[in-house]
């Protein structure tokens, strides 16, 4: 196994256990679990074949308020920058599909607050800040003097995310409800220089 993918795989599964820790340890009766996918998309360029999902826990503390943990996984096209030695003649385009994009992997764990959300059917804001996982395999070269894709500094890092959010959550009684939302998420990592923006749409457990 490549040890982009190793680190992408492990880093994803220590943030799900982190998320699933947290939500056994929570209270069954104030607390619900959340979970979901959907298409993951960029400012800039749209969604353009990124796709993702989220699993989550909301814990109401408030009639009005809950805290919110979340984790999410996205994968986003990404086409490397092309340059002749010192010259750039296209820069690296982060959420651009083409026939020589890649898929940059992005991961986050954010905890914060949500506003709304109660009761059988209502809307609710979300805002969280945690941290952020970013690689993109598509930038990984080096400077040459002849045509060819061209690395950022790193291709590879962990740095601060924040994410903000609305939605819809529908909750029936006794069996499980169903949510739909738009975030945009900021990842302040070298590279991922648009705002992404994870669509997701599932389930939400009694």
């Amino acid at each position: 196994m490549k040890p982009i993918l190793l680190r992408t795989l492990t880093t994803f599964a220590a943030l799900t256990a982190l998320a699933s820790m947290a939500c056994v340890s929570a209270a069954a009766a104030q607390t619900h679990l959340f979970v979901g996918g959907g298409p993951t998309g960029t400012s800039d360029f749209g969604f353009s074949g990124g796709w993702g999902a989220v699993l989550g826990m909301e814990r109401r503390i408030a009639p009005a308020a809950s805290f919110l943990l979340r984790a999410e996984g996205s994968a986003v096209p990404a086409t490397a920058e092309t340059s002749f030695g010192p010259i750039v003649f296209e820069g690296a385009s982060f959420g651009e599909s083409g026939p020589d994009s890649r898929d940059a992997t992005l991961l986050s764990l954010a905890a914060g607050l949500r506003l709304g959300g109660a009761g059988r059917f209502g809307p609710y804001l979300d805002a969280l800040v945690g941290l952020g996982y970013f690689n993109d395999p598509a930038n990984t070269g080096v400077p040459a003097p002849f045509p060819l894709s061209r690395a950022h500094p790193s291709a590879s890092e962990t740095n601060v995310a924040l994410s903000f959010g609305s939605g819809l959550a529908f909750r029936p009684a006794h069996v499980p409800g169903f949510f739909a939302d738009v975030h945009y998420e900021f990842y302040f990592s070298q590279g991922a220089d648009t705002p992404v923006i994870p669509v997701r749409v599932g389930l939400i457990l009694p």
